[in-house]
């Protein structure tokens, strides 16, 4: 699923002079990480390991705003959702704690989940939006059915629990 995704993104990528691939990686450092949180009145380690993370830049934007940075969760629908949703919160309390500046000296993220069907990203869309511990970083958690995508039509379709409302963008668009 990743290496497809993979595929996926640099076809993409070359075939529009709008953005471009800075950077690819798959699991294990330098990525990988952890989290101190505070749940149910419990402090908890959570993992930070994503499938992947990705670079993506902007070269008609201003400098400052023209890179954007994706970790990437390949959702073979064997998770429950509690499950899923945990790796949600060590990822925002991550974020909230700077530890993606920390380890990777980047600004800001967002966590693609890349799942196999609609109806997956659908429901995984919804427990991200009920979960209230990440209510104020649901722009940052993204998700794409891999049907959305191929390596022989390039274009990734991505959903977003953020306000409650979904928000489709194609790769060109971003």
């Amino acid at each position: 699923m990743i290496a497809d995704f993979r595929i996926t993104l640099i076809l993409a990528a070359r075939s529009s002079p709008a953005v471009r691939l800075l950077r690819f990686e798959r699991e294990g450092e330098p990525i990988q990480d952890s989290v101190t949180v505070e749940r149910d009145g419990r402090r908890q380690r959570l993992p930070v390991n994503p499938d992947g993370f990705f670079g993506l830049q902007f070269p008609d934007l201003p400098e400052g705003r023209n890179k954007a940075f994706f970790f990437v969760e390949a959702d073979r629908s064997t998770m429950i959702r509690e499950r899923f949703v945990q790796k949600l919160v060590g990822y925002w309390a991550w974020f909230c704690q700077g530890g993606h500046t920390r380890k990777l000296g980047i600004k800001s993220f967002r966590v693609l989940t890349v799942t196999k069907s609609d109806e997956r990203a659908a429901g995984l869309t919804d427990a991200a939006r009920g979960c209230r511990e990440i209510r104020d970083g649901l722009a940052h958690f993204w998700f794409a059915s891999e049907s959305r995508f191929t390596s022989s039509g390039p274009a990734a379709i991505f959903r977003t629990p953020d306000m409650g409302v979904r928000i489709y963008a194609t790769l060109g668009a971003w």
